[in-house]
This record gives C-alpha cells, sequence and structure tokens, in this order.
C-alpha cells in the first residue's frame, strides 16, 4: 500500500525511480567500494517487468517494483569481484524517498542486482553474441529467439557504461538482420491472409464461430506483428502488445484500425471489410518501405513477394543490383524532369549521372537503400517526381524568386524534421571540408561548397544535400541518420568514401593520384 501511495503521490514510473535510486545510492556506493571497477560497471534496468518498457502504474506495485537496478559486469570483472557486489548491493537501504525496496517475488527474483554483460544477454536469448548472419541457415539462429524475448535485452535504459562493451553488445540485438525481418515479415504476412483473408471468409460461411474467432485472433496476432516489424521493434509479450503499439512510428493508425475490428460482433459484415482495409493498409506501408513493390491487397502475394526478396539477399552481387535498381529508377525520373531553359544536357549523360549516383549508393547500407528505393516506386504510383521535388527545393537558394512560385507544390517541413536534416548537413559539410583540404585538386573539379557560392548555374554541395534530404520520407531519414551516426563512431567520412568511388569509377586507384593527376 505505501508503495502505491508513493507512486501516485510522485506519478513516477519504475524507470526513472530506478535512475534517481542508483544516482543517489548505488553509485555513490560503487566509487568507495570499488573505485578501481567504477569505469567498468555498466548500470541500468532492463529485461523483465513492466517497468523496463515504461508501461507500469499504480497497479504495478503490487509484486517485484520498487527502486532497484542492474550492475552488468565482464566475466572477467565478475569472476572478481561479482559475489562481494552483490553483497553490497543487498545492503543498500530497505528504503528510499519513502519507497519501500523491490517486493521481489520468487518468479521476479534475480530481475536486479548483479550480473555478466554474458549471462543477461544469454538469459532472454539464448545467445552472448548476436548470431552472424553470413549464410540463409544462419536466419534460423535468429528464428529460434523468441521476440518477447529479443524486446526484453533491449528494452529498459542505461544509466551508465563508460567501458561501452554492454552498450555494443545490446545494439547487436537492437533489431532483426534484414534477412531475420524479411522473413518474419514474410511468415506473419502468410498466417493474416491464411486466418483473415481465407479461413475466417470459410468460417463465416459455414456458420463456424469456433472458427470465426480463431481465424480472427490469429489474423489479430499476425498483423499485430508486422506492424512491430515494419516499425523495427520486438512484439512484446502477448498482454503488452497492444499498448506497444502506441510507440509506432510508422503503421500508426493500425492500432485504431484493429481495435474497431474486435470491437465489432463476430457475425458484422462490416468485418470482411475492414479486414481487407487492414490488408491494404499494411500493403501501403510494405511499399512505403521498399519491401515490396506488389500493390495486392492480397498478403499473400506480399509473402511471395517478401519470399523473393529474401533469396536475393544471399544471391551473389545481390547489393550491387539494388543500386543498380536504385539509380535507373531515378534516371527515369530525371528523364521526366522540366527545365525552364528546356532539357538540360546532363539529362543526355547517363554515364556521367550512373558514376555519381552509384558512388553515392554504394556507401549506404542495404535497408537505407531499399528505403530509398521505397519512396521512389511511391512516387511513382501516385504521379509525384522526387527529383523534380530535389531541384524544386533546390531554387529556394539558387533562384529565390523563381521558388516562391512553386513553394506551395511542396509539403512544409516541421521544425522538428528541419533540425534533423541542418544535423545531418552540418555533419556531412564538416566531412566535405575535410575532404577539400586533403584533396584539393579533385574537390575543384565538383561542386562549390557552401549554400553562400550558390548561382542560378551553379548549385553547392550544400544545397544539393539540403534539397535532396528534403524529399525522403521520414523513414528513410530516419535510415540515413542512423547510417550517418555509425559512421561517426566508426571514425569513417561518409563524403570521402563516395569520392573515392567515384575516382575508381574514372580509373584511378586512389584519390591521392586522382588529386595529383587534376594538378
Amino acid at each position: 500500500l505505501r508503495r502505491r501511495e508513493a507512486v501516485q503521490r510522485e506519478n513516477g514510473g519504475g524507470l526513472e525511480l530506478s535512475r534517481e535510486y542508483y544516482e543517489e545510492v548505488g553509485k555513490p556506493m560503487i566509487l568507495e567500494k570499488y573505485p578501481e571497477y567504477s569505469s567498468r560497471i555498466a548500470a541500468g534496468l532492463a529485461g523483465e517487468g513492466s517497468e523496463c518498457m515504461g508501461f507500469d502504474d499504480v497497479f504495478s506495485t503490487d509484486h517485484d517494483f520498487g527502486p532497484g537496478f542492474c550492475l552488468w559486469l565482464t566475466e572477467e570483472d565478475y569472476e572478481a569481484i561479482g559475489e562481494d557486489l552483490q553483497k553490497d548491493y543487498e545492503a543498500l537501504p530497505g528504503e528510499w524517498h519513502g519507497y519501500p525496496v523491490r517486493n521481489t517475488t520468487e518468479e521476479g527474483n534475480g530481475r536486479v542486482g548483479v550480473g555478466s554483460i554474458d549471462g543477461f544477454f544469454q538469459q532472454f536469448t539464448g545467445y552472448k553474441k548476436a548470431p552472424e548472419i553470413k549464410r540463409m541457415e544462419d536466419v534460423g539462429l535468429w528464428l529460434s529467439i523468441p521476440s518477447h524475448g529479443l524486446q526484453k535485452a533491449t528494452n529498459g535504459a542505461i544509466f551508465q557504461d563508460e567501458l561501452g562493451e554492454f552498450t555494443a553488445r545490446r545494439k547487436e540485438f537492437e533489431k532483426y538482420p534484414l534477412p531475420v525481418k524479411l522473413y518474419r515479415l514474410s511468415d506473419a504476412l502468410h498466417r493474416g491472409a491464411q486466418a483473415g483473408q481465407y479461413n475466417f471468409i470459410r468460417g463465416k460461411k459455414r456458420k463456424d464461430r469456433g472458427m470465426m474467432y480463431n481465424s480472427l485472433a490469429e489474423f489479430v496476432t499476425a498483423v499485430t506483428e508486422v506492424g512491430y516489424l515494419l516499425n523495427d521493434s520486438y512484439m512484446p509479450f502477448y498482454k503488452w502488445r497492444f499498448r506497444g503499439m502506441e510507440t509506432f512510428k510508422d503503421a500508426k493508425e493500425l492500432k485504431k484500425m484493429l481495435t474497431e475490428l474486435i470491437r465489432e460482433p463476430l457475425d458484422s459484415e462490416k468485418i470482411p471489410q475492414q479486414i481487407e482495409r487492414i490488408c491494404g493498409y499494411l500493403v501501403a506501408e510494405l511499399r512505403a518501405q521498399g519491401l515490396s513493390e506488389k500493390d495486392d491487397s492480397f498478403l499473400d502475394v506480399q509473402h511471395m513477394e517478401l519470399q523473393k526478396r529474401l533469396q536475393e539477399c544471399f544471391q551473389e552481387n545481390a547489393f550491387e543490383k539494388l543500386v543498380d535498381k536504385v539509380v535507373l529508377t531515378e534516371w527515369e525520373q530525371f528523364q521526366q524532369v522540366h527545365n525552364q531553359g528546356g532539357r538540360a544536357s546532363c539529362q543526355n549523360n547517363w554515364t556521367t549521372f550512373e558514376i555519381m549516383r552509384k558512388s553515392q549508393f554504394l556507401t549506404w547500407k542495404e535497408e537505407t537503400l531499399r528505403s530509398y528505393l521505397g519512396d521512389l516506386l511511391e512516387g511513382n504510383s501516385i504521379g509525384w517526381n522526387l527529383i523534380t521535388e530535389k531541384y524544386g527545393r533546390m531554387m529556394e537558394h539558387t533562384s529565390p524568386e523563381e521558388y516562391r512560385k512553386i513553394a506551395k507544390n511542396f509539403s512544409p517541413i516541421s521544425p522538428e524534421r528541419e533540425r534533423i536534416q541542418e544535423t545531418l548537413i552540418s555533419i556531412m559539410m564538416d566531412w566535405t571540408s575535410e575532404v577539400y583540404q586533403r584533396y584539393p585538386h579533385i574537390s575543384k573539379v565538383g561542386r562549390t561548397q557552401f549554400s553562400g557560392g550558390d548561382t542560378q548555374q551553379s548549385t553547392s554541395s550544400e544545397t544539393y544535400l539540403r534539397g535532396e534530404l528534403s524529399t525522403y520520407s521520414d523513414a528513410t531519414l530516419k535510415l540515413y541518420g542512423q547510417m550517418v551516426a555509425d559512421a561517426l563512431k566508426k571514425g569513417e567520412n561518409l563524403v570521402e568514401n563516395i569520392l573515392t568511388n567515384t575516382v575508381h569509377f574514372y580509373g584511378y586507384p586512389s584519390l591521392q593520384e586522382a588529386d595529383t593527376a587534376s594538378e
């Protein structure tokens, strides 16, 4: 009762309680008793429990709830201090800020306290490290892990991890590798088609209510999993599935649509219509993410399409073929761009276009590339040319007066999205400056660097990039941003990588040799 009253009084979630408890009680204990290990111990709260998902409330306080945290150590450190550290953890105050410590049950024992990094991930996934996917057979390694186990391994929050080992291991498990995602999507689509679009209808014709109930339940489960997969997240334990859908950034309407479906009486004539509406909605999302080019709302057609994509993942030169497809799709749109002064000469130069675009896309991750392909194909389906939009948006800097005449044709960019785009542009332009300094001669051959140098005849790298990012869907921009962030962490310069690809296409073995030849 006191625990519930404290939660109601402060309106605080278990995750934040645990963070504060660690900062005020746990961290000082570690610094005092284990100073030489303090920078090697990761702390946080993850794993089992509604608070790790942010779903806890006053009803969660009846068991396994209260201030507590996890401490994760390497195997070597766990061997050295794990037992003593656990004793010191158990000796921490039994009450804090009016909260009694966790009311641990036998079932919930071990959710907090000291453990090894290997042990944590093995407990929830069966693996100490995320399995690598090199062959089709490797997909099965990931399929053996329950999705709710992966969700537990990656939920919650890390409060501190100076060593970085726990964070790095967790990132490996963060989302399904693309082949696994395609397999699970394909399987969920097949189950959804069989249950909702086929067997529910047959059960209705037979007036078999048991068949109808079970078919509808299986359909809801299957398309819910599709929703989670489209959001690159793991479907949690069944009681939290609908609640978890509130966090969706893609397929946002799915929870509402499913809620409307299950509210209908079983005999309602609306149910088959709603099933078809949900299937059509998911197919549109598959296409928007570049996962399918089929527009058929029968989910088994999408199942077969994703099976084909899965096979392509392991074909020789599959990535290069995907790059070729994106470049060709762009070229086709580029041919339809209408310039004020007539057709531009670059629209007749396939060779240069192919080299420039392939040089860029070969540095991308496959998932980002597929998402962008989805943007292009979605544009084709609705009669919208992304390449025209890109050049149109550039005119805001190269030809402001003309831009004002066409600006109404473009969707406004939200302040949040503009902030993200400008952050990415800043990083890319820093990389560009580095390249200009290291390879000054070859850099002079290309575009000017910054928007301040724009003219009607010359577009800078900064303006070109701003125009291009503005055409990406939110999903593609997110993946692009993650790609840039990953490169930063690795100390890579994506602009240099792109230019390296370019000079290779022109026959130079290195950027340095190309720069020397350009003097």
